[in-house]
C-alpha cells in the first residue's frame, strides 16, 4: 500500500508529464541527415545515364566535379553545366556541391564564369581548390599573400550566392593540414560567406612540420611511438634519435 507521500509524488509526475504532452508533441523531429554522392568515379558517363545511377543508388544530392577532368570542364561551364543540372532534375536529384580547381578570382581558371553560372542554377556551394605551401619560404610571408586572393574569392562568391567551403589535407605542403593556418585566413569572414569542408581522417600528426617551421624552434620536442599491438616499451635510444634529429632541424630554421 503506498503512504501518503508516495501517492502524492506519484501524482505530482504524473500532472506533471500530461502538462508536458502538449509541449513534447509541438516540438519538430529532428531532420534526418541528407547524403550526397561524390560522383568522381563516375566521370565520363553520358549525364542522362550518370543521373539515373545516382537515383537508383538512392541519392537525392551529389558533388559533382566541375573542374578539368571532371563532369564538366571549366571551359565549357556555360554550355555543360546546365544540361548536367537538367539531367539530375529529371530524376529529383541535386548538385548539393561543385569540386572546383577554384582558389582565386582569375580568368586562367574561368572561376568567375563557373560561379555565376553555378549561382544561376542555384547550385548552393563549392569546394575551393586547396592552397600550397612553397618550401623554403617563410609561411608567414605565404599566409599573408593569400589573405587578399580569398577575400575577393569570398565576395565574389557572396556576390553570386554560392558558398566556398575549404578542405583540409594532409601533409606539410597543404594550408589547413594544421588547422590554425586556415583559420587564421578564415576568421574575419562569417560563417554564411565562408566554410570548410573538414575531413577527420586528415587531420593527422603529419601537421606538426607545419608548426615547427612556423615557429622555428623546438625547445622540447614530445615523443611517442606506436606499438602495432598488445603492451610494449619504447626503448629511449631510439627517441632519443629521433629528438636529436628534431632539434638539429628546428636550430637550423631559426
Amino acid at each position: 500500500m503506498l503512504s501518503r507521500r508516495a501517492m502524492l509524488g506519484l501524482s505530482g509526475s504524473l500532472m506533471a508529464g500530461a502538462m508536458l504532452r502538449p509541449v513534447l508533441a509541438a516540438t519538430p523531429s529532428l531532420k534526418a541527415p541528407e547524403f550526397s554522392l561524390f560522383t568522381k568515379h563516375l566521370v565520363g558517363l553520358p549525364y542522362d545515364q550518370l543521373a539515373e545511377t545516382v537515383a537508383e543508388l538512392g541519392f537525392k544530392g551529389v558533388e559533382a566535379p566541375v573542374r578539368k577532368g571532371g563532369h564538366v570542364e571549366p571551359a565549357r561551364v556555360e554550355e555543360d553545366l546546365p544540361k548536367l543540372v537538367e539531367a539530375f532534375k529529371k530524376c529529383d536529384v541535386k548538385i548539393t556541391l561543385m569540386t572546383t580547381d577554384i582558389n582565386a578570382v582569375n580568368a586562367a581558371d574561368r572561376s568567375e564564369k563557373v560561379l555565376r553560372t553555378a549561382g544561376a542554377l542555384g547550385i548552393p556551394s563549392y569546394r575551393m581548390k586547396w592552397y600550397g605551401y612553397v618550401a623554403g619560404k617563410s609561411h608567414w610571408d605565404q599566409l599573408d599573400a593569400i589573405k587578399p586572393q580569398l577575400r575577393d574569392l569570398v565576395s565574389l562568391s557572396r556576390e553570386v550566392r554560392v558558398l566556398p567551403g575549404y578542405q583540409n589535407h594532409s601533409g606539410p605542403k597543404y594550408v589547413g593540414a594544421g588547422i590554425w593556418d586556415m583559420a587564421m585566413l578564415m576568421r574575419r569572414s562569417k560563417a554564411a560567406c565562408l566554410g570548410r569542408t573538414n575531413w577527420p581522417w586528415l587531420v593527422t600528426i603529419s601537421r606538426w612540420s607545419i608548426s615547427r617551421t612556423s615557429t622555428g624552434r623546438v625547445s622540447w620536442p614530445k615523443v611517442a611511438r606506436w606499438p602495432k599491438a598488445g603492451w610494449g616499451r619504447t626503448p629511449w635510444c631510439s627517441c632519443e634519435k629521433l629528438a636529436t634529429r628534431v632539434r638539429s632541424a628546428s636550430m637550423s630554421n631559426t
